[in-house]
Formats: C-alpha cells, sequence, structure tokens
C-alpha cells in the first residue's frame, strides 16, 4: 500500500518519485522528463472513462463475469480509488501516452461496499493482490500502480499499448 508520495529531483534531466511502502521500505522511479508526478486531488481522470455500469450483485459468479466482460471489452481498464495517490499517478502516466477514448477508469468506492469488496476479492483472485490501481490492457493483467508508473518512466508502458493496438498520443 503507498503511504507517501512526493516528486524528487534525480537528475537535471527528470523528475522522479518516492514512494512510501507501507511496510516502510522506500522505492524511487526516475520518469520521463514529460512525465508529471504531480496529480491534483480533483483530477482525478473521470473525464477517460466512459460510463461503466457497477455488477448488480455481489455473488461471485456475477462478480467475475462483470470483471472479465469490463477488461476484454475495452483496450485499458484501470481499477482505482479517487482518493488514492498510486491509482492517481497511475491514470496519469497511461493517460499522457494513451488516446482518453482507450482507457477505462473504474473507481470501486463508488459502489455499494459488499459490492466493491466482491470485485477486490475477484482481482486478487485474477492477479494475486487486492489492492489498486490494477491496470489491464487488452484483457490481461499488466500492473499494479508503482509497475505502470516505473514502465512509463522506461518506455515500456509505451511499447505495451502499442503492442496491443493502441494508437498512442505524443
Amino acid at each position: 500500500m503507498l503511504a507517501a508520495l512526493r516528486r524528487v529531483p534525480v537528475s537535471s534531466q527528470g523528475v522522479g518519485a518516492v514512494c512510501r511502502l507501507g511496510d516502510g521500505n522506500k522505492s524511487k522511479v526516475q520518469l520521463e522528463p514529460r512525465t508529471k508526478v504531480s496529480v491534483p486531488r480533483s483530477a482525478h481522470t473521470d473525464a477517460l472513462s466512459p460510463p461503466v455500469a457497477p455488477p448488480t450483485s455481489k455473488e461471485p459468479e456475477v462478480i467475475s463475469s462483470w470483471v472479465k466482460n469490463i477488461t476484454s471489452t475495452r483496450p485499458v481498464v484501470i481499477f482505482a480509488k479517487t482518493w488514492c495517490p498510486a491509482s492517481n499517478v497511475a491514470a496519469h502516466a497511461i493517460g499522457a501516452v494513451a488516446p482518453a477514448s482507450d482507457v477505462t477508469r473504474i473507481d470501486l468506492e463508488k459502489m455499494d461496499g459488499s459490492i466493491m469488496a466482491a470485485v477486490q476479492d475477484e482481482l486478487q483472485a485474477l492477479t494475486g493482490a487486492r489492492t489498486v490501481p490494477r491496470v489491464f490492457i487488452n484483457g490481461e493483467f499488466y500492473s499494479d500502480g508503482s509497475g505502470t508508473v516505473q514502465a512509463a518512466a522506461t518506455g515500456d508502458l509505451r511499447l505495451a499499448l502499442a503492442a496491443a493496438g493502441i494508437k498512442l498520443v505524443d
């Protein structure tokens, strides 16, 4: 779980992010110079997502089918929470390279609590963790928040999106 995030200069070439994880460890990631790390709380990128109707039941079969349908029919899906810094930074990193029309952000806390918990249980079954963000590209789990930000910094995110047939933005 991401406990803190702040911008730090890492070189004359760019900016980095220091992430403090729930276990106290710190991770420093260098970002491309054009990648912005700070995302205003109000800019949680709702504009990226076409509306997605939440599941109607917390039954495991319904939740599983809903998650598989959403992730397989949309090019990029981010399961997130609006208040989560890691979700916001990952969404921003994806939004910097993928067109908004190809990115669907699902903010889980907008769902009924028991349905949100069931969706997170399904995400754990699919990805190995319940935490957000969980990023899917063309129906396949891609990464969590720190992995997505790191992939953006190294250019691997652009490569993964291009390989998935997603037209990139400059």
